[in-house]
């Protein structure tokens, strides 16, 4: 099991083209697939949904983010709930046929995840200047 802070998520994916994008996710992309794996063959029981959520969790973490993940219906969809640890107020629902890594990269760099761990969302305001 990875330990907080084994998953760094590159400041250069904002300004990146869309190809060094995807290969700065790929690394996360495998990382997140062999979690999500690696829960299935823990716990057998789980359903493919139970054991993304608990997958998704795991990486979180391990980029140091303090949140839980449960799969979740919301507002007639399916999908992943993500809540903060402490407050247990949902951050953000990932559909179930969403792209994870790319719905994680951008609910982390929109700012998503600032109040468990992760980056402050900047203002657009806070950096122009008049």
């Amino acid at each position: 099991m990875l330990t907080s802070g084994e998953v760094i998520f590159s400041d250069e994916y904002r300004w990146a083209n869309r190809n060094r994008k995807n290969e700065i996710k790929q690394p996360h992309k495998d990382l997140l697939a062999y979690m999500i794996r690696m829960v299935e063959e823990k716990q057998p029981r789980l359903s493919n949904q139970q054991a993304k959520a608990k997958g998704v969790q795991e990486f979180l973490r391990a980029a140091g983010l303090q949140v839980l993940c449960i799969d979740s219906f919301n507002e007639g969809l399916t999908g992943l709930s993500i809540l903060d640890e402490e407050t247990k107020k949902e951050l953000a629902f990932i559909k179930t046929n969403s792209v994870l890594i790319n719905s994680i990269y951008d609910l982390y760099f929109d700012g998503v995840f600032s109040t468990s761990g992760g980056p402050e969302v900047e203002t657009i305001q806070g950096t122009l200047g008049f």
